[in-house]
């Protein structure tokens, strides 16, 4: 009987407490984005133990949402589709001339609701990302979790992704219109912004790829996988160097070929 002298009745949780520990885990969570920033070792280290990631998932698809409708109004797709046929033959016959005007004003539409899709197509995206190092870490033999290796990809991805997102809007904001091609050289952050127009795509393609802003992006991957992944810095470098070269060429390739 739990009313009778010495009887021992178990403690109640306190209704105070859950939005306490809620507070000190939103507290920890904006901690770590600030030091995905500042002090990133630091931030992958707690993240391997303790992971968190909705905070930096929102912060993600924000900014890409914001990014997107800053920066799509802007776009002159009838300009983008010219200079896409322009050295193309089959895609000159395949869209005449009276049906340019036509499809550029589809196409502005379709990305326009496009737009709409990011909170959902921007969680799927990392969380194929982070699948594909999580498989990887496997293959060099980490015993990681999904949990820690998703919230590592995710903030070693935000640093970059905000200032370049936040770069490129200013930027772009700053201009009437611009053919969407534009967007890959407007900020010059990369090795493609430099070289001559006529260089061949693959080439082309390969060159901006060599990035400021991937090159932060691959460090702070090495960085996160390597706490997260409880592996070596040098299997790390290794992993990232695969999964992005394998990339980089394979969209080299597919321009190229088209």
């Amino acid at each position: 009987m739990g009313d009778q002298p010495g009887t021992w009745v178990p403690p109640q949780a306190s209704p105070e407490g859950e939005p306490a520990k809620a507070a000190e885990l939103g507290a920890a969570a904006a901690s770590r984005i600030v030091r995905a920033f500042s002090s990133p070792a630091v931030a992958f280290a707690e993240l391997a133990s303790s992971p968190t990631w909705l905070l930096a998932l929102v912060v993600i698809v924000a900014l890409a949402f914001a990014g997107h409708f800053a920066i799509t109004p802007r776009i002159d797709f009838e300009a983008t589709l010219r200079e896409a046929i322009a050295d193309n033959p089959q895609a000159q016959a395949r869209l005449p001339e009276d049906r340019i005007a036509e499809t550029a004003a589809t196409q502005a539409k379709v990305a326009k609701i496009w737009g709409y899709t990011i909170p959902v197509t921007v969680p799927v995206m990392m969380l194929v990302i982070a699948g594909v190092y999580f498989l990887g870490l496997k293959v060099t033999g980490s015993t990681a979790e999904f949990r820690p290796v998703f919230s590592g990809v995710l903030h070693a991805t935000l640093p970059p992704t905000a200032a370049s997102s936040v770069l490129l809007s200013v930027v772009a904001l700053q201009r009437e219109s611009f053919a969407a091609q534009d967007l890959e050289t407007m900020l010059r952050s990369n090795l493609g912004a430099f070289l001559d127009p006529e260089t061949p795509e693959f080439v082309m393609k390969l060159a901006r790829t060599l990035d400021v802003f991937n090159v932060w992006l691959w460090v702070l991957l090495v960085i996160a996988l390597a706490a997260v992944g409880r592996v070596s810095r040098g299997k790390a470098v290794a992993l990232v160097a695969i999964v992005w070269g394998l990339w980089a060429v394979g969209k080299a390739a597919i321009a190229a070929a088209f």
